[in-house]
């Protein structure tokens, strides 16, 4: 906050390429987290640190901090995952105000020792920072956010989420006289900029949007397969597969297959392990085997190979040529009820009276898809057919928006129009 722009001084426009990152990127900066995991290391470093200076009161001070950080896993809920904090904040006053004084203590002891050494000192203005987020943290009159506790198997994270950074975001970018200028290929429901900028607190923002450089009525493909059962079906996963499997029969490359959750890549993953022959000698492939650079060379590489991902290989990856002719997403691209920033959102857009689901889950929803379906074409050459497992795209009403991000592609239900899709380009090559 204090040197936002500062780091280009003389720069007289800013610009911040895939921006459609920007919003979330900016509530989790401007929130507050402090974890267990990183209060350890500093008890650690503080250990090695002090070691040859051997006070009792500061080896009483360490023993205390380290039994309040097992005080308050010990109180926290077991069950893994996000606990809005609000709901478990009465079982955790004691331990959080246990770890409070343990946190005081360390500043105490380590400021009266931060001559002797620099690195006592920077470690005695981390346990302030820490005492600091700490007390916005657990104090009911903080400022408006989203408070909830995050459970892993070794660790425990407490976060305050913003509602809303609108009017921050706006302030630092109006305080200085640069022009700013944000690019995505996703930035747009349609014409409409209002989802990104409303979140920017960019009220009168001059906004573009141009065609793509590439043929996507001639060079793409939309596949809708029917029927296929509801994405809450325990087959759903199955059938969806069992409906790619034809279209990797018709082409000579390869496909991603971006599923919305890492239980569906799992019973894929399963799936195929169980029907190797429908792989047809391809290499499969896995999200979580190996980092994703190496899993995208690999991919690049065999030509032909499947490749199961979720989360990241959603954007950022980009394979050309045929290596990349069939990419399958799962389901529509809703988040989860439950994820903090989207919880945080919906709430704040409550709020002002607004429909958190029209003008938050589905634009975001719409975008993402588009972010997925953008991996199929990145050159002028590329071919390829995006398979959309989802019946709500066709079932529910909504289903056209994410149809008309995906524009002029035509779309088809029909098997025999994949098939003479991918003859004619194959033709085309020969």
């Amino acid at each position: 906050e204090e040197g936002f722009v500062e780091f280009l001084p003389g720069a007289e426009a800013i610009i911040l390429d895939e921006a459609h990152q920007v919003p979330d990127l900016a509530v989790q900066f401007f929130g507050v987290a402090i974890g267990t995991r990183e209060l350890t290391r500093l008890l650690d470093e503080t250990r090695t640190a002090t070691l040859p200076y051997g006070q009792a009161e500061l080896n009483r001070r360490v023993d205390a901090f380290e039994t309040a950080i097992r005080m308050l896993r010990a109180e926290a809920p077991r069950d893994e995952g996000r606990h809005e904090l609000d709901d478990v904040l009465p079982s955790l006053r004691e331990p959080l105000g246990a770890l409070g004084t343990a946190i005081a203590g360390m500043v105490d002891s380590l400021t009266e020792l931060a001559d002797a050494a620099d690195e006592i000192e920077k470690l005695a203005e981390q346990f302030v920072v820490a005492a600091e987020r700490l007390a916005v943290l657990v104090d009911d009159s903080s400022w408006d956010g989203l408070r909830w506790l995050e459970v892993n198997p070794r660790s425990l994270r407490l976060h305050l989420t913003p509602l809303d950074v609108s009017a921050k975001l706006a302030g630092l970018m109006n305080a200085h006289k640069q022009a700013w200028i944000f690019t995505s290929a996703t930035l747009a429901v349609g014409e409409d900029f209002s989802h990104f900028t409303s979140r920017l607190g960019l009220g009168d923002a001059r906004c573009l949007s141009f065609p793509s450089p590439f043929d996507l009525r001639g060079n793409g493909l939309v596949y809708l397969p029917r029927p296929l059962p509801a994405p809450s079906d325990r087959d759903h996963t199955g059938a969806v597969l069992e409906a790619l499997v034809p279209l990797l029969d018709m082409t000579n490359g390869g496909g991603f297959c971006l599923f919305t959750s890492h239980r569906a890549l799992n019973n894929a993953r399963y799936w195929f392990r169980q029907r190797r022959s429908v792989l047809d000698g391809r290499k499969l492939l896995v999200q979580g085997t190996a980092p994703r650079d190496d899993l995208t060379r690999r991919f690049r590489d065999a030509g032909n190979a499947v490749l199961l991902g979720t989360g990241s290989f959603w954007e950022g990856i980009d394979v050309r040529g045929e290596a990349l002719t069939v990419v399958m997403i799962d389901k529509l691209p809703f988040a989860s009820p439950g994820d903090p920033l989207t919880m945080a959102r919906l709430e704040y857009l409550r709020r002002e009276g607004c429909n958190g689901f029209m003008q938050h889950q589905l634009p975001q929803a719409v975008l993402a898809l588009k972010q997925g379906a953008g991996r199929l074409l990145r050159s002028e050459t590329d071919y390829g057919v995006i398979l959309i497992g989802d019946p709500r795209v066709t079932g529910k009403r909504y289903g056209q928006l994410f149809l008309d991000s995906l524009a002029p592609m035509p779309q088809t239900s029909e098997l025999a129009e994949v098939a003479a899709f991918f003859a004619a380009h194959r033709e085309a090559i020969a």
